[in-house]
């Protein structure tokens, strides 16, 4: 706050909304600006299970701030976060299972998320995949979580349950309607300069429909806003080419572009190559042999389609894959780009090299 301040902004801690198109009311003053911009992130989704409000539960914001761990936690949902502190709380000591309705991180490459889904089955963390809740009722000592896979029943005991079923826009109460500003479930509506249908207020973030739920992805939102909306010069449109995804989990599991089935179904014919890390000489050194690195690229051109990284600092390894994609670039061009020895952006090289060589037969 006191650096906020300092910097000559006036800070108003307090639920902010919308009483006509250029005023907006907080802490019981009405403002007047000239430029808004709604930048009110996303809330967790609550699903309808029967006695889940009864019985209590944790988001990622309490988890953080536990008095005390749990002896046993059921994580329910089966994506980022879940996932993510399914692997945190399981090296505290704590007894995890992580129900998910689907699949495991759905839209991942399938061999990357089966190889962090063994580093997980080797750290304790019990994992029921295509389970579908049927209710939580609190027992002795704790809660129980019962789901159903077909005909197989699932039930797991707790002492807490962390809420990981995804987000959604906080648009609550802000007198969206009131301002005149359009928006649907998945957010409030902009165009490619992030302005909403009221020329004089943007949004960026969480809020947005269609965003990546990204904090980089709003940090270059919230540049761009800047620079539309103060710096009197021609406006910048928002490009999404090239968007980094990471998930931190260790290994470090991330993407730039598309994976090789959605490659396919976009008309795409591709190459794909898959190198393990475990034969990289750092891997060997750090002792962290877990993860491969998998490139996709369009056959006749060569052109960098997607790339995917499961390794130690595999978040790190994304930088050169974005740009390559972002380009349009080779995949040859990853390979003849010399990469530091000993390091694992090396797993870019090696797999890059492999989809250079000619096709057998």
């Amino acid at each position: 706050d006191r650096n906020v301040r300092d910097a000559g902004i006036d800070l108003i801690k307090d639920h902010a909304r919308f009483r006509a198109p250029h005023e907006v009311e907080a802490a019981g003053r009405l403002l007047r600006p000239e430029r808004i911009v709604v930048a009110v992130g996303a809330r967790p989704t609550v699903p309808e299970v029967p006695g889940l409000q009864e019985a209590g539960y944790i988001t990622n914001v309490e988890a953080v701030d536990l008095p005390a761990l749990p002896r046993r936690l059921a994580i329910l949902g089966g994506g980022v976060v879940a996932v993510e502190f399914a692997q945190i709380f399981a090296r505290f000591g704590v007894a995890v299972t992580l129900l998910a309705r689907g699949p495991l991180l759905r839209g991942e490459e399938p061999e990357l998320v089966a190889a962090l889904t063994e580093v997980l089955g080797r750290e304790g963390v019990r994992l029921e995949t295509g389970a579908r809740l049927e209710r939580v009722e609190r027992v002795a000592g704790g809660k129980a979580i019962r789901a159903r896979r077909g005909p197989e029943a699932i039930v797991c005991e707790a002492d807490e349950i962390l809420l990981a079923t995804g987000r959604g826009p906080a648009l609550e109460d802000l007198g969206l309607d009131a301002a005149g500003i359009a928006h649907q479930a998945e957010g409030i509506v902009v165009d490619a300069e992030m302005k909403t249908s009221q020329p004089h207020v943007w949004a960026v973030g969480d809020a947005v429909a269609g965003s990546l739920p990204f904090t980089h992805v709003a940090d270059y939102q919230a540049r761009l806003v800047v620079h539309n909306a103060l710096s009197g010069e021609r406006p910048l449109e928002a490009g999404y080419e090239g968007v980094p995804w990471a998930i931190f989990t260790d290994p470090e599991l991330g993407h730039v572009g598309q994976t090789e089935a959605g490659a396919r179904a976009a008309g795409f014919e591709v190459r794909t190559a898959v190198v393990p890390i475990r034969g990289l000489a750092r891997a060997v050194t750090s002792d962290e042999p877990d993860g491969m690195v998998k490139l996709v690229a369009e056959r006749t051109t060569g052109r960098l389609l997607g790339g995917h990284v499961l390794s130690a600092r595999g978040g790190e390894v994304l930088g050169e894959i974005a740009l390559a994609v972002r380009l349009k670039l080779p995949a040859t061009a990853l390979a003849h780009t010399l990469h530091a020895y000993p390091t694992f952006s090396e797993g870019v090289f090696w797999t890059a090299f492999e989809l250079g060589k000619p096709e057998a037969g």
